[in-house]
């Protein structure tokens, strides 16, 4: 709530930027479809948009301190409150905003779409009779819901603290597919194993070695710190699928590591390398 926005990755954290407005009390966070990163700042009124490759932030919907409950475009819409946040298909978010009683639609443009009706709702108290539905006589309207989240079915949940209970509403929100990359990367040198199906990514700022599966478009981690890869500039794959990582480091410390198409080390090639930026491998696995 300090501002900070923290990624974690292997057991490792970095503070990856800072939201520096006055007041900030950021609540909740998602990333939309194109891998921007969405914060709901209870403290300004607003949600935040951030670069996830250049870490710059700039407004996506709200007024930045002055409350209210306006729908529409992004210039005209505002928040009271909003905290948490949930990612839904069509670059779509979905938003509690706690101050206005309410849960309501982001569109990737910063639009505020739509309000989500809680009276098509099942509500949940911890009873034994649980859950009270819209014809039931222990259905109370929507007050300060903080946590959101969407099911399968594409009915949405909120937590509500003043009467602690927990609300479904269905809606027609689809849920969303799986991020193909599980986070913002910097890549670097490239490389295609010998069958040309696998894309070998140096990724340089999350010290690691990304594998993209050309064959479904998915990416993965291949090698990270724990395997020694520190700032990564240049990756070769040689004929029988070895892996040839060069670590530029941060100076002094470069070296050029040698793996199997499992990840698993087969040597260390050169070490003491300072700031190298470029690697190749010839047939006879000369570096």
């Amino acid at each position: 709530q300090d501002g900070a926005v923290q990624q974690f990755n292997a057991g490792s954290s970095n503070t990856l930027f800072t939201i520096t407005n006055a007041g900030v009390q950021l609540e909740g966070i998602a990333l939309f479809s194109d891998g921007t990163i969405a914060l709901s700042d209870a403290g300004n009124h607003v949600i935040w948009q951030v670069n996830p490759v250049t870490h710059a932030v700039t407004l996506l919907t709200g007024t930045p301190g002055v409350p209210g409950r306006t729908l529409g475009s992004a210039s005209f819409a505002k928040l009271n409150q909003p905290y948490r946040l949930a990612r839904a298909a069509g670059n779509l978010l979905v938003a509690a905003d706690y101050g206005n009683n309410r849960l309501v639609v982001v569109d990737r443009a910063g639009a505020i779409t739509n309000v989500l009706n809680s009276t098509n709702a099942s509500v949940w108290y911890g009873r034994s009779d649980d859950p009270q539905t819209s014809s039931g006589t222990h259905l109370i309207p929507m007050v300060s819901p903080v946590g959101v989240a969407l099911g399968n079915d594409g009915g949405v949940y909120d937590s509500e603290v003043v009467y602690s209970d927990i609300r479904k509403i269905s809606t027609p929100l689809r849920p969303p597919l799986p991020l193909s990359l599980q986070h913002p990367f910097s890549p670097m040198g490239i490389a295609l194993d010998a069958s040309a199906a696998q894309l070998y990514i140096a990724d340089l700022t999350n010290n690691a070695v990304q594998v993209l599966h050309l064959g479904n478009n998915q990416t993965e981690t291949f090698l990270d710190t724990s395997a020694g890869i520190l700032q990564p500039v240049d990756v070769v794959v040689d004929s029988t699928n070895n892996v040839y990582v060069l670590n530029q480091g941060t100076g002094g410390n470069g070296s050029v590591l040698q793996f199997d198409q499992y990840g698993n080390l087969l040597g260390t090639n050169a070490v003491g390398l300072a700031l190298p930026s470029a690697l190749a491998v010839d047939n006879f696995g000369n570096v």
